[in-house]
């Protein structure tokens, strides 16, 4: 009898134990593990000359309900034209402003059931080259630029961002 209640004790604590520790498990903040980039890392254009680029999100292990996309170049040698949301996320929650040395979007999933998951275009940037350079332009994410997760709006889950070299030539 003793060793029947002394078994029974025990699967009783295994099982409390792995209930515990899965709860535990699937209440864990998101790891930041999603990374942006732009494509291409670099472009070589003339004064006067348009170029775009577009905003790659690769999500990790997350899954992205929003991003805010600020992005930074030298406004002397490059203009801003426009910002827009693409394709791998759906909605603008705040729409793209331009202006000299920042461009910013905040783009969004479709809704919180469609959670953005995997890699794609977010978002493309459209430049006009202004003035020939001797070293490259860089255009960069501001460190304003986040990623939130469903599960926390109040973490970045953005762990590494690109940037991207222009240099503008004569020819």
């Amino acid at each position: 009898m003793k060793k029947l209640i002394f078994f029974i004790g025990f699967i009783l604590a295994v099982s409390l134990t792995v209930f515990w520790v899965r709860s535990r498990v699937n209440n864990l903040p998101s790891i930041p593990s999603t990374r942006l980039s732009f494509s291409p890392d670099s472009v070589t254009v003339t004064p006067d000359e348009s170029f775009s680029l577009n905003i790659h999100l690769d999500t990790g292990e997350n899954s992205i309900s929003a991003a805010k996309l600020v992005i930074t170049f030298d406004p002397n040698k490059l203009e801003a034209i426009r910002i827009i949301n693409g394709p791998f996320a759906p909605k603008i929650s705040a729409s793209g402003i331009v202006s000299p040395g920042i461009a910013s979007i905040t783009v969004a999933a479709e809704d919180t059931t469609l959670p953005i998951k995997g890699n794609g275009v977010i978002a493309s940037i459209q430049f006009r080259a202004k003035e020939t350079t001797i070293h490259p332009v860089s255009i960069q994410f501001d460190p304003a630029t986040i990623a939130m997760d469903f599960s926390d709006a109040q973490s970045n889950d953005l762990t590494t961002s690109g940037i991207t070299l222009v240099s503008i030539h004569t020819r």
